[in-house]
């Protein structure tokens, strides 16, 4: 065949015949069924197993769960609002009122005074009702 002058060459045979490549996907397919059965079952025993005080860390019992913040697969310890799993990497924050610890959702930064705070929704809520009092009388 011609094209603007130049012969258009055909592509290359396949070297490998169909019941080469028949029998390497049966293989891959089934390979991957065993992958996923194992990866499934570790992945279970590992949510059901893990349950444990971790030693001298200060926080709560933690658990295997997705963090409700990062989304990560991680080693996570209850929300003392809104009991969601949390991480214990930067995901939390601890009250500085009733020293809960919470996610970041449920957690607001005071910037009021010379030093930060962090309030608990409910410690927050609170504090606020106690200042509105307080300029009140």
């Amino acid at each position: 065949r011609e094209k603007g002058g130049r012969v258009m060459s055909r592509k290359r045979s396949n070297p490998y015949t169909e019941e080469y490549n028949d029998r390497d996907k049966k293989v891959v397919k089934k390979d991957m069924a065993v992958i996923h059965s194992r990866t499934l079952a570790k992945l279970m025993s590992k949510k059901t197993s893990v349950s444990t005080q971790a030693p001298s860390s200060g926080f709560p019992p933690l658990t295997l769960n997705a963090c409700r913040v990062c989304i990560k697969m991680t080693d996570t310890f209850r929300c003392s609002y809104c009991t969601r799993p949390v991480c214990t990497s930067k995901c939390h924050r601890i009250c500085d009122n009733c020293q809960g610890y919470c996610c970041t959702f449920c957690t607001n930064v005071n910037y009021d005074e010379s030093l930060d705070r962090t309030f608990c929704l409910e410690c927050e809520q609170e504090n606020e009702e106690e200042a509105l009092s307080a300029s009140i009388n």
